[in-house]
């Protein structure tokens, strides 16, 4: 069984009791109608301040992470934890209860609409055709979407899911590097701001002799961190396709993408720090060995707990949009975790900064409505941190939030932009179906 997934189902079925009601969170920083521009962010001493704390990151220096981090949120002043984009909330938040039954079919129906047209199939078909498929991350958040729908709909219903997942994971592993990394996909003609940064990453690492390129993928990211977000979840869900086959071939590919993780040097942007924490820290689970329990224990010590500020939010504005913040939750749940695997005696502080990031995307989602709903992360990061931490009133009430923006029109809105719905929703119906007096 996928260890998340059954982690989260004990939770669910009541093993966990739900904590007493947190104290009012302060959010003003996340009302709408207070945004403004965090323009202290691009000041000229906060980009002094950073380079000097990629230099204290890449030593591990804890004393000097703590102290440059204590001066950039001086120079930030009120613009702590102001997101760097106005948030595009799904207003008014709507908690009563959710017509999980229908939400169902709604989300069946959609996955009928994609049988045949996953992901997986259409790289397939562009690199048949010597096009550049779309990045593994979408790959890997479609196979994780069966292997829930899997386990809510029960061994026999959901075996042709299981099915249709393998044949992604599958893929996904076809594509990992030589250095064992899952990387992106380059294409040298794409003109877009991304298609731009990466041309001018491949050009820059060339010219130092670095190998950037192998196939279609970027394979280097010269240490700016930008590769840890596809490899840490395709590392994971290798995990997960061994648990569920028994393959080593699975576990073979999981290791060599956490060997790539525990390589790589800390960086600035907390979340990807957190894609490569997360990946150690089940693989260690798994493989019980010592090497990647250090090296997780290492990046979220002093590369994702830094940045948390008291109220659970972090303090910078990119991880303070609603989609990184979520990210960062989901992997303080995996830390947690770990250090009661391992009865460290730091799960106690972890346990609380997990539930204070937690606590904060529910008060903002009651106090504001859904919000990223095209990719509703919220979901996931309720779902995992339910699994780890226990039944809370306020997340499920969020998880309520968000699924009930696809009783409205929003659906037909996420339909016409993105074509797809978000593959979440199996882990926010897994959780309110099993939702109970707590």
């Amino acid at each position: 069984m996928n260890p998340t997934l059954a982690s989260l189902l004990l939770a669910m079925a009541g093993a966990a009791c739900a904590a007493a009601a947190p104290a009012p969170i302060p959010i003003d920083y996340l009302d709408p109608q207070k945004w403004h521009e965090p323009a202290r962010a691009r000041s000229p001493q906060m980009a002094k301040l950073n380079d000097e704390l990629r230099a204290a990151l890449r030593a591990e220096d804890a004393k000097r992470i703590a102290a440059i981090v204590a001066e950039m949120r001086r120079e930030l002043g009120p613009d702590v934890s102001v997101p760097e984009a106005s948030i595009d909330y799904v207003p008014p938040p709507d908690s009563r209860p959710a017509d999980v039954v229908k939400l169902r079919e709604v989300w069946l129906d959609d996955c009928q609409r994609r049988d045949g047209r996953e992901p997986w199939d259409v790289a397939r078909a562009a690199l048949k055709a010597g096009r550049v498929p779309s990045r593994l991350r979408d790959s890997q958040r479609m196979a994780e979407a069966y292997l829930a729908t899997a386990h809510l709909l029960g061994a026999e219903a959901g075996a042709s899911f299981r099915e249709r997942a393998l044949a992604g994971l599958r893929y996904i592993r076809s594509c990992q590097a030589k250095s064992g990394v899952f990387g992106y996909p380059y294409d040298p003609k794409r003109t877009d701001r991304l298609g731009q940064e990466a041309a001018r990453l491949v050009e820059r690492g060339t010219k130092l002799g670095r190998p950037m390129v192998e196939g279609v993928w970027i394979v280097e990211d010269l240490d700016t961190g930008a590769l840890q977000f596809d490899n840490g979840v395709c590392g994971l869900a290798m995990l997960e396709a061994h648990a569920l086959t028994g393959e080593k071939e699975f576990l073979e590919s999981a290791v060599r993408a956490a060997e790539w993780a525990l390589g790589r040097p800390l960086v600035p942007n907390w979340n990807y720090n957190a894609f490569s924490a997360r990946l150690l820290a089940r693989a260690y689970l798994v493989t019980k060995e010592q090497r990647f329990l250090d090296g997780a224990r290492r990046k979220f010590e002093l590369g994702v707990l830094p940045g948390q500020t008291e109220t659970g939010r972090w303090f910078d504005p990119h991880n303070a949009r609603t989609q990184y913040h979520a990210i960062l939750a989901t992997a303080l749940a995996d830390h947690v975790e770990l250090l009661a695997a391992v009865e460290a005696p730091e799960l106690a502080t972890a346990r609380d900064a997990a539930t204070r990031a937690f606590d904060n995307l529910a008060a903002q989602t009651l106090a504001f409505g859904a919000s990223n709903a095209h990719e509703m992360r919220t979901l996931e990061a309720f779902a995992r941190g339910t699994a780890v931490l226990g039944r809370h009133a306020d997340w499920d009430r969020a998880a309520t939030v968000t699924l009930n923006v696809l009783a409205t029109g929003t659906r037909e809105r996420i339909l016409a932009e993105v074509r797809r719905l978000p593959e979440t929703i199996p882990l926010g119906l897994l959780q309110l179906a099993s939702s109970g007096p707590r």
